[in-house]
């Protein structure tokens, strides 16, 4: 009975696991659909804050989220020939020269409140 249990929760982790990854994929697609008019530069870092937001995580770190979703925007490149979009994995802060949008809580914040 605890090794059916166990399985089943493997195949509810593996299920999320998935349904996370179709999601990836779907706001990826849109993102494209959105760019095509802006040279099709897609900004990794504010989609995977934006999967973040809608709790598209697949259980992982922002970091590794990052690199998973970079990783995969290269591979759908290779294996979609007609895909023709760039990526880029820095972010665009906000900076009016008066306040300055924070990069790790994306808070506006003075520029005497940066260090350099």
């Amino acid at each position: 009975m605890i090794k059916s249990f166990y399985n089943k929760n493997q195949i509810i982790a593996l299920e999320f696991y998935f349904i996370d990854l179709i999601r990836i994929v779907n706001e990826l697609n849109l993102l494209i659909k959105d760019q095509e008019n802006n040279a099709n530069v897609i900004n990794v870092r504010n989609l995977v804050s934006k999967l973040i937001n809608k709790d598209i995580t697949l259980g992982l770190s922002q970091r590794t989220l990052l690199s998973y979703v970079s990783e995969l925007i290269d591979y759908l490149k290779e294996k979609t020939k007609n895909l023709k979009i760039q990526k880029k994995t820095f972010q665009t802060l906000f900076d009016d020269g008066i306040k300055k949008e924070c990069g790790k809580c994306h808070e506006l914040k003075p520029w005497v409140e940066f260090s350099k």
